[in-house]
């Protein structure tokens, strides 16, 4: 679930850039991001090709380090760089960020073959009198890559919280690639802080960062004009669905989970027993809206049924008649048919 980022690199033989990476990879981890370096993730009888080719073609983003060594021998470095900087341009990538340590001019870089992936933006550094102390670069360069990661929340949420959120950030990216500045004028209009505002601006992670924000519960009154911000950006569509996405986070949380037994989930698999909630109230939008907020607005989580206006007049007394027809609403939620009994034989938990 978490996003995956590539590091290709040369750090076996390239001390400067082994330097860098022993820098950013757990920082990346402690964020949230689930990172793949050949020396770690390979196992032993693996065919090293074909699992470093398909994690190139797996992953969300990717980091490439450029030291001294590695441009001296650059062939698997460079080869993994044209498919990551191919996959970047075609719009199959969030970002491919080159980071040159230990000296390396960008001329030097180019003569070795690494054109397309320094017709990106690399990070590095030089001070202003033109040198550049080894270790002020390394760790330089390691903290302008990781100021283009956004932390992620998705490991400590629960699978219904992590898929809600994820839904809405493919809408917020589907925003940022049709108007890059909509999502930081989305995040002002929140109210967010300087700090969450650099976060928002990240090239990686952004929107899954802004997407747990708008899902917060916390800012209720100012989610409709970051919402509204955002139409510019999306299509009518796609602003409609992403508005019923968000809608249910005005509803109060602590609330909402109260309607779910402590024993129940709203992962894949709910609970057995999963609840049966009966509200009085005047229009069945309000009510949903509490229900989506619990199971984090799982499609397919939850059924639900009115009762008609009004009870029907007959004979029988009037806690009969609600009885009837909360059965008969009943039957229609959990697609019981006529004939057979209403209980546990019948009804089974809603799996989604």
């Amino acid at each position: 679930m978490s996003l995956r980022i590539f590091i290709s690199h040369g750090a076996g033989r390239d001390a400067d850039v082994r330097a860098v990476l022993e820098n950013i990879v757990p920082r990346l981890t402690a964020s949230g991001y689930d990172v793949f370096v050949d020396v770690e993730k390979l196992r032993a009888g693996d065919e090293w090709h074909e699992v470093l080719y398909r994690e190139m073609y797996r992953c969300d983003a990717a980091i490439v380090l450029l030291g001294p060594e590695t441009v001296a021998a650059p062939r698997w470095v460079r080869r993994e760089a044209e498919v990551l900087v191919g996959r970047f341009k075609v719009g199959g990538l969030a970002a491919v960020l080159p980071g040159i340590v230990g000296g390396v001019s960008t001329a030097e870089a180019r003569k070795q073959g690494f054109d397309a992936l320094l017709s990106i933006q690399a990070a590095s550094w030089q001070s202003p009198d033109g040198e550049r102390p080894a270790e002020a670069d390394t760790l330089t360069v390691a903290d302008r890559i990781m100021a283009e990661f956004s932390p992620q929340d998705l490991r400590t949420a629960n699978p219904g919280a992590r898929d809600w959120a994820l839904r809405v950030a493919r809408y917020l990216e589907s925003a940022r690639r049709r108007s890059p500045g909509s999502l930081m004028d989305a995040a002002r209009r929140l109210g967010l802080s300087e700090e969450e505002l650099v976060h928002v601006s990240a090239r990686i992670g952004a929107e899954l960062f802004l997407s747990h924000r708008l899902l917060s519960g916390g800012i209720k009154e100012e989610l409709p004009t970051a919402v509204e911000w955002l139409k510019p950006a999306l299509g009518t569509d796609q602003l409609r669905q992403l508005s019923a996405e968000v809608l249910p986070s005005w509803v109060d949380q602590e609330s909402a989970r109260r309607l779910l037994p402590a024993a129940a989930t709203t992962g894949p698999t709910p609970a057995a027993g999963s609840p049966v909630l009966v509200f009085n109230a005047y229009e069945e939008w309000t009510v949903e809206q509490y229900v989506r907020r619990a199971v984090c607005n799982a499609p397919d989580a939850y059924s639900f049924g009115a009762l008609e206006r009004g009870l029907p007049a007959d004979d029988s007394s009037p806690a009969e008649a609600l009885e009837a027809a909360c059965r008969t609403a009943l039957r229609q939620v959990f697609r019981v048919p006529p004939r057979m009994p209403l209980d546990s034989r019948t009804v089974r938990p809603k799996r989604s």
